[in-house]
């Protein structure tokens, strides 16, 4: 355009319209236009990857935000939890603490002993249900009181003397003080205490436990009333003893001497029956005074003190075998003892029982031409059992309850003689040792005579 101003007035008007003519000025604005559209595309163009970095960012914007959101919400989450369950952790520590507290107080309260807690000055700050229950008062009766107030005089000298000790010391064991009920009764009580002490080592408190031993004095009481029903009752048997050992003899002695003086110097005045009455008067004279020693024999094993040790029981078997086989040298019989048999227990009474025991033997088996007799032992039920067994004369299992009674016999005087006590003894000294006895047998098929020795004899004996 400027060039066809220019060409107008410089040359005409002709001259530009011919140069308009040529269509320059076309050629040069469609340039233009495309320069322009190539411009106008190339603004679209990064408009787009503007449009497009925008969105992009946006997005990355958004993800950003929206993890920021997510981690922040779980972190959120994360700490609610945490404070959740640190508070669910506490509670249930308060509760498992609060249920403990009650227990331990229900322990306190209700435990088979008293406890109190004394201050320095010696007042109640604390007791438990047990002990106001055995004093029969109320809680507010006694707490901040002097505990002197609910002593008897003995009990307060004792707590006067005891109580500043305790205080040093830290520690008191077993003091018995006595108490007085609200009902002016008296409680005697076993206290043992330890001393509760401050960080700078005053004494701030008593933890003090008292047992209830009223029923223990009860028992020493009766059991020493008992100690006394028995030496009474022993220095009784005694005088009896000595009095069945003493009177009762001497007309025995009388009857027999006289009947064999009666033998010996008047035997040619007296008839034939004459001599068999006095052989008589002498034999039931001997039997009687027999009787005598066995009964004070029984009556000393009853009250000798039992003295324990170990017993080697197959040489004590061996011993009484000798003595019979050396009192009866025309015997033979077959004893056969066990070795090793051992026990615990009396060693005097024990020979007792087994003179009672194998003299049995040997006399039921007098009949037997190939008499045998047997000790030992085996274990029964957990305990060892003791047995003296024979091949004699038995007895029928009918009558085995009688046995080891007292004047009991199941064989007749003429058949075998004794005085029917010592199965009795037997028994009683099986009884001291905390075991028992027992017997099986059969008329004629001999019988086997058990017993056991109580692990415990001691204890039951005391």
């Amino acid at each position: 355009m400027v060039e066809a101003v220019r060409a107008r007035q410089a040359q005409g008007f002709d001259h530009a319209a011919a140069s308009a003519r040529e269509m320059r000025g076309k050629a040069l604005m469609d340039d233009v236009r495309g320069r322009l559209g190539e411009v106008e595309a190339e603004e679209r163009r990064l408009l787009a990857a503007r449009e497009r970095a925008e969105a992009e960012a946006n997005a990355r914007a958004g993800r950003s935000l929206v993890a920021g959101a997510a981690i922040s919400l779980l972190l959120l989450l994360a700490a609610f939890l945490a404070v959740w369950l640190e508070v669910r952790s506490r509670v249930r520590a308060e509760q498992a603490l609060r249920a403990y507290a009650t227990e331990v107080s229900d322990l306190y309260d209700r435990a088979p002993c008293g406890y109190h807690s004394l201050d320095e000055d010696g007042r109640v700050v604390r007791i438990n249900e047990t002990e106001l229950g055995w004093l029969g008062r109320r809680r507010e009766e006694v707490l901040g009181r002097p505990f002197l107030d609910f002593l008897t005089p003995a009990g307060r000298e004792a707590f006067r003397t005891h109580f500043p000790r305790f205080r040093e010391a830290g520690r008191v064991d077993g003091l018995e003080l006595e108490m007085v009920r609200a009902d002016g009764s008296t409680l005697v009580g076993l206290l043992s205490a330890t001393a509760v002490r401050g960080e700078d080592g005053r004494f701030l408190r008593s933890r003090s436990v008292v047992v209830d031993i009223c029923e223990r004095r009860r028992a020493e009481r009766a059991l020493q009333a008992a100690r006394d029903r028995a030496e009474a009752a022993n220095r009784e048997l005694e005088a009896f003893s000595y009095s069945v050992s003493h009177d009762l003899r001497a007309p025995l002695r009388a009857i027999d001497g006289f009947s064999q003086a009666l033998l010996e110097d008047c035997a040619a005045g007296l008839s034939p029956a004459g001599h068999a009455h006095l052989h008589r008067v002498r034999a039931a004279a001997q039997r009687m005074a027999a009787l005598i020693d066995d009964l004070l024999e029984l009556s000393r094993i009853s009250r000798a003190e039992l003295r324990l040790s170990p017993v080697d029981l197959s040489t004590l078997a061996r011993e009484v075998a000798g003595t019979l086989r050396e009192s009866h040298p025309d015997r033979r019989v077959a004893v056969e003892v066990a070795d090793g048999v051992a026990g615990r227990g009396d060693p005097r009474l024990l020979r007792v029982l087994l003179d009672n025991l194998l003299g049995n033997a040997w006399k039921f088996t007098r009949d037997r031409p190939e008499a045998r007799i047997e000790f030992g032992a085996a274990r029964e039920n957990g305990t060892t059992a003791f047995f003296v067994r024979d091949n004699g004369a038995g007895f029928d299992m009918a009558y085995a309850g009688k046995l080891f009674g007292a004047f009991q016999r199941l064989h007749s005087a003429r058949e075998f003689e004794g005085t029917g006590i010592g199965l009795a003894t037997v028994a009683r000294i099986v009884r001291r040792h905390g075991g028992r006895v027992w017997a099986e047998g059969a008329v004629g098929e001999g019988a086997t005579f058990r017993f056991t020795l109580g692990e415990g004899a001691a204890g039951k004996e005391a």
